[in-house]
């Protein structure tokens, strides 16, 4: 997974992890699937995962199997 680490001039930027994981489907609801997500500022990424840091200072590990997708959004 080392390929797929976002680079380490990432480290310190926002960032949005979008999870493997699809979002229950709601009836009634038209378009794709929805996968649930984390934002916040990427404190490390490793062979293991990346660890953010949430708006409320709490930090949280995701492992690579969970991550979808990991995004630098804007500065």
């Amino acid at each position: 997974m080392a390929d797929e680490r976002p680079p380490q001039k990432w480290i310190g930027q926002q960032v949005n992890v979008v999870l493997r994981d699809r979002k229950p489907q709601k009836q009634g609801r038209i378009g794709g699937a929805d996968f649930d997500s984390n934002s916040g500022t990427l404190t490390d990424a490793n062979d293991l995962g990346v660890t953010l840091e949430l708006t409320d200072g709490t930090l949280t590990f995701i492992p690579w199997q969970a991550i979808r997708r990991v995004t630098l959004l804007q500065r």
